[in-house]
């Protein structure tokens, strides 16, 4: 089986969180897969804006899918495609954390957008380092009239953030939750996006058919472009759920999983 494209998703898979760190041995192993021509993708739910300097600039990476599908970018960083919510769902979002007294971040390619709780909505995303992006704390709660977001982050304490999911799956059509492990922090976005509907949209305008991908993943949102992959790869410090829809299991980060299974499996 020839491999054409590798996507990887970040948290927990390329940024090994043992370590604090994406490896040096990982990124020679994307470089060198790219010279042999592979594409690289990175498919995250973090926007192009919440992704540390290394994912941004030192990767050799082709496209990126943000925000678990709502947008694609080339390696210029242009806009390729993008699934933005509309004014009154943002709004109801607006609406949402100031009654529950959560933290609001609206997702953005360029910037991240604060609304409140400012403090708490810096530390989601800037846990695995600094990116080339601006952060914007907009206390007005207007900058969503400018341009409409891919996306949203909650964070709440104290049982607010399950107050507020329930809230929203009274709005089955409107808002999907990726739910952290941690129970405070959750991501928000609409059901018809996610990484495989993206992952789809890319490799078919590139004209790379599934039996060419690999795939790294770690977690439940993985789930769907592992097995869609004609190879996808579990982390071994990955969700157990995950692993068993694998055709592969790596070691994890800090073993050098992600270099050993690239040189066997897309090099060899």
């Amino acid at each position: 089986m020839s491999i054409h494209a590798i996507a990887f998703d970040v948290d927990g898979t390329l940024y090994d969180y043992h370590d604090q760190k994406i490896h040096e041995s990982t990124i020679e192993a994307i470089h060198a897969a790219h010279q042999h021509g592979i594409r690289i993708i990175l498919a995250t739910a973090r926007s192009f804006a919440e992704l540390n300097t290394v994912c941004q600039r030192d990767l050799e990476v082709d496209y990126y899918i943000g925000a678990s599908g709502h947008s694609i970018l080339d390696r210029a960083h242009r806009s390729l495609y993008a699934e933005r919510f509309s004014l009154e769902q943002t709004e109801r979002m607006v609406q949402l954390s100031r009654h529950y007294d959560i933290g609001l971040t609206l997702k953005y390619d360029d910037v991240n957008c604060l609304y409140t709780h400012f403090d708490d909505m810096r530390k989601v995303y800037s846990n695995i380092g600094d990116s080339i992006a601006a952060t914007l704390c907009c206390a007005s709660q207007d900058y969503h009239l400018k341009t409409l977001p891919i996306g949203f982050s909650i964070h709440g304490e104290n049982g607010k953030r399950e107050r507020a999911a329930e809230w929203l799956s009274h709005y089955p059509l409107d808002y999907r939750l990726e739910l952290f492990r941690n129970g405070i922090v959750a991501d928000v976005f609409l059901p018809q996006a996610n990484k495989l509907t993206a992952l789809k949209y890319l490799c078919a305008r590139l004209g790379i058919p599934a039996s060419s991908v690999m795939t790294f993943g770690d977690s439940i949102n993985d789930i769907e472009m592992t097995k869609w992959a004609g190879i996808g790869v579990a982390m071994g410090n990955g969700r157990d759920e995950l692993k068993q829809e694998a055709d592969y299991i790596c070691e994890p980060g800090w073993e050098h999983g992600i270099a050993r299974t690239i040189e066997k499996l897309a090099l060899s």
